[in-house]
């Protein structure tokens, strides 16, 4: 006990002699701005979300939701890591590379283009449309809403790899703002989906400031190099995505649109807080931990395991606290153990998702990759076997906290691998501290 209570004193007072190192101070400079004005932009998107719940009613809550749900699933097969690879490359290069953001847009066109194939088949079958529970009305925005919000993601990757937070943040709050503004003047779902795309397209035009994109910087050769890195990178991401989504669609099936709306609400409500929070210090982060020192990447992460516990439990507190107060706002009634689920699974959410970060910059993509496949698996099996049991909102729930579990097990066990494998003491030196 003594022992253990030696170890984490020292790792804390390892970690206030970091404090004082560039690395540290650049990463807190890109939370300060990033933080800022994410807070801005996502009270904007909580208003949305808000006014949608209490002046147009749970049920149409829900199909938003379906639509988001969708177009979430759409987005992530088109960008395909593509974000991921654009900040990996220039951060680990440091330079201005100037034929990377015409021949990022243009996989992400093609991939669009192939991906509009299979939305034609579907909407043209009546067939198809009842069987995933949807309508060609939520296919359509899905899949328009999913173009833009790629070509918007892919933007917004050139500006976070440079770290010119500041267009980053101007883009959120006119993207937001515009999709609020059309949802509140028209009160009409679908006049408040056109304005989301009308923000995306806004937010995109500020994002793409001074990036060149000539035809001229296009190139096969670079298409070819990029495609293999944003696929390696981009996997976990469209598997891990995907099954979230297609618990909504899902639960859309089994039961409805209300049913979506509710649970929605209580989902949104839970992790509203700690998405931006998980966003703030992954897009902060991410870039650094690219630009460290191969060899002191893994005595970083080794910190983040002592402060697993502690971190765990605040962001748990956090996110039922938050729970509370936004469904009595939302006006819909509070299920208690459905929020009690969801605050664990986002407390387990904040915390792999900064280590997923430090292991895709350990060279450990891979593994992160198979970390998602097989949370993804667990998750579906789960939220199938239990419906029965718990019904469709806490057993959809209980997945996604088995998902976190299993995804954070392969993530510890792969660095805790790594370390003891390509490192010999347990503590940084001060040559270590010296690199960061």
């Amino acid at each position: 006990m003594a022992d253990n209570l030696k170890e984490y004193l020292s790792a804390y007072q390892k970690i206030l002699n970091l404090l004082s190192t560039h690395f540290v101070r650049n990463v807190l400079r890109g939370l300060s701005v990033l933080g800022g004005g994410y807070a801005v932009a996502k009270v904007i998107s909580l208003a949305e979300e808000l006014f949608i719940g209490r002046y147009l009613g749970v049920q149409t809550y829900g199909t938003y939701l379906v639509i988001l749900a969708i177009s979430t699933i759409f987005s992530a097969v088109m960008a395909l890591g593509i974000p991921k690879a654009v900040v990996k490359i220039v951060a680990e290069k440091n330079e201005r590379i100037a034929d990377v953001p015409v021949n990022a847009f243009f996989i992400a066109f093609f991939l669009s283009v192939a991906i509009s194939l299979p939305v034609i088949i579907i909407g043209s079958s009546g067939w198809l449309l009842s069987l995933l529970g949807i309508t060609l009305y939520q296919l359509v925005f899905g899949y328009v809403i999913a173009f833009l919000l790629t070509v918007y993601t892919v933007a917004q990757s050139f500006k976070l790899a440079l770290y010119n937070m500041r267009y980053v943040i101007i883009a959120d709050i006119v993207y937001w703002g515009v999709a609020l503004a059309f949802f509140v003047l028209f009160r009409n779902l679908t006049l408040g989906l056109v304005g989301i795309c009308v923000g995306s397209v806004v937010g995109s035009a500020v994002l793409i400031r001074k990036v060149p994109l000539t035809l001229s910087r296009f190139s096969l050769s670079t298409v070819r190099g990029l495609l293999p890195l944003s696929v390696y990178l981009g996997a976990d991401t469209v598997i891990g995505l995907s099954a979230q989504q297609i618990s909504i669609l899902y639960l859309n099936i089994i039961a409805s649109a209300y049913f979506v709306g509710v649970f929605g609400a209580h989902a949104r409500s839970s992790i509203f807080l700690i998405v931006p929070l998980v966003t703030v210090v992954t897009m902060a982060l991410y870039p650094r931990f690219c630009s460290i020192d191969k060899a002191s990447r893994p005595q970083v992460g080794r910190y983040l395991a002592f402060l697993g516990v502690p971190v765990v439990v605040s962001v748990l507190l956090l996110s039922y606290v938050s729970g509370i107060v936004f469904l009595y706002i939302f006006r819909v009634q509070v299920i208690q153990s459905l929020l009690l689920l969801l605050a664990v699974y986002s407390a387990l959410f904040f915390y792999n998702r900064v280590w997923d970060k430090l292991v895709t910059a350990c060279e450990g993509a891979k593994i992160v990759a198979w970390g998602v496949v097989l949370g993804t698996i667990t998750f579906l099996l789960i939220m199938v076997m239990f419906t029965p049991l718990l019904g469709g909102m806490q057993a959809i729930a209980a997945g996604m906290i088995s998902n976190e579990l299993i995804y954070g097990i392969v993530l510890l066990s792969w660095f805790k691998r790594h370390a003891s494998g390509n490192q010999g003491p347990k503590t940084i030196s001060d040559s270590d501290i010296a690199i960061l």
